[in-house]
């Protein structure tokens, strides 16, 4: 088993900032049984209708995108 700073060492290696696992709460919405949206609902907490708005703004750009 590797020691603790190597695991810390790879961890952020790889894209983990904090060097460790993190536990999150994630909500998904189901839109369809082929589309589903995952939030973190850390982030959820201060979010106000226009960031909602902004969001859902950049997936439909993201979608269209996609399909064009």
């Amino acid at each position: 088993m590797e020691n603790d700073d190597a695991v810390y060492d790879g961890l952020k290696r790889l894209g983990r900032e904090e060097g460790r696992p993190l536990k999150s709460t994630l909500t998904r919405f189901a839109i369809t049984p082929w589309c589903h949206i995952t939030i973190n609902e850390r982030y959820t907490r201060n979010l106000t209708k226009d960031d909602a708005d902004i969001l859902a703004s950049a997936f439909l750009k993201s979608l269209r995108d996609l399909i064009d």
